[in-house]
């Protein structure tokens, strides 16, 4: 028993990669840059991917508050009411455009200071697979999932 109890400290201190852990910057404080930044392709095909999103959100957004039902038009109690329910959905989808709106932008901010790719919460790198399905995501999958949590 004593050899196994010897061989575990051996193993702890040489898994424990410390260096690599300061390398990261600093969650939550958006004031330390990372070193190690994706390829500038990479953040191109991102950027791209953006603003691609960010105006297809800005067309959706005018065109609903042109589409708003008008309130001109008198009608029974039904049709007072029919107008009034979809003047709200389009309002709720348009708040709903609006906040994915905002996250993009935030991304491309993101972007700008070089923080882009890492999760806010504890600042490792997001994976490349989630920033491809949503490149405007603020956090890597284990730190959103455990927001998501009840």
């Amino acid at each position: 028993m004593k050899k196994k109890a010897a061989a575990k400290p051996q193993a702890k201190p040489a898994a424990k990669p410390t260096a690599a852990k300061t390398a990261r910057p600093a969650a939550s404080n958006g004031q330390q840059k990372p070193k190690e930044q994706p390829p500038i392709a990479d953040l191109d095909f991102y950027r791209k991917k953006l603003e691609e999103i960010r105006d297809n959100l800005q067309r959706a957004v005018r065109a609903k508050k042109e589409e708003a039902v008008p309130e001109g038009e008198v009608g029974d109690e039904g049709d007072v009411a029919m107008r009034s329910l979809a003047r709200d959905l389009v309002f709720e989808v348009s708040d709903n455009e609006h906040r994915l709106l905002e996250e993009v932008e935030a991304a491309l901010r993101r972007m700008e200071k070089g923080t882009y790719g890492y999760c806010e919460a504890n600042g490792e790198r997001i994976a490349v697979a989630r920033l491809k399905a949503i490149p405007y995501a603020r956090y890597c999958i284990n730190c959103q999932a455990r927001f998501e949590r009840p």
